[in-house]
């Protein structure tokens, strides 16, 4: 009987809306500190990409997606894409990750930067 007045008086929140943050950043890595050329088919072998600026010519780069619980501040899940592609591309690759990790419910919300939605 005390039980039941208790979870009348206390109601916990059964279903709470599971809030992510999804947000991702370049991150530029040499490989190449000898300076040696490294040929496409190496880099094939490796899964990278080469990228062109006017500032650097040519370097690797990678993306990092990281969505993090807004409640705890703890990385859910951390995706690596090679090259720099824009974020609304990495999308759909970002939700079937949270589906496929069962973190994407009916009852959740993501925050996203507006780059996702170009």
């Amino acid at each position: 009987m005390t039980n039941s007045i208790c979870s009348r008086i206390n109601k916990e929140n059964r279903n709470p809306i599971r809030t992510f943050i999804v947000d991702a950043t370049s991150v530029e890595v040499d490989i190449n500190t000898i300076k040696k050329y490294i040929s496409q088919e190496e880099l094939d072998k490796l899964k990278l990409k080469w990228r062109f600026s006017k500032t650097k010519n040519y370097y690797i780069r990678f993306k990092v997606t990281v969505t993090l619980d807004k409640d705890t501040l703890c990385p859910v899940s951390i995706l690596i894409h090679p090259g720099s592609p824009h974020d609304s591309v990495l999308y759909e690759e970002v939700l079937n990750e949270l589906k496929r990790r069962r973190l994407l419910t009916k009852r959740t919300s993501l925050y996203l930067d507006r780059g996702y939605y170009y």
